[in-house]
């Protein structure tokens, strides 16, 4: 997988972006646009973003 470095970052950011670009089935990205819908994200990165980040906090409480 390559990484994609978001140009507009200024290179003295202390967390760059990076573009991913992954493949979700259909079942999947309808429950990513429910969460979006319903927590009012405008762009669908950040509804991802949100989504990770909830994620990896539930399964660092996990063990």
């Amino acid at each position: 997988m390559q990484n994609f470095y978001c140009d507009d970052m200024s290179e003295e950011s202390p967390d760059p972006i990076i573009r991913k670009s992954v493949s979700l089935p259909t079942g999947l990205w309808k429950r990513i646009e429910n969460y979006q819908f319903e927590h009012r994200v405008k762009r669908d990165a950040e509804a991802i973003r949100r989504l990770i980040e909830l994620g990896l906090e539930k399964a660092r409480e996990a063990k």
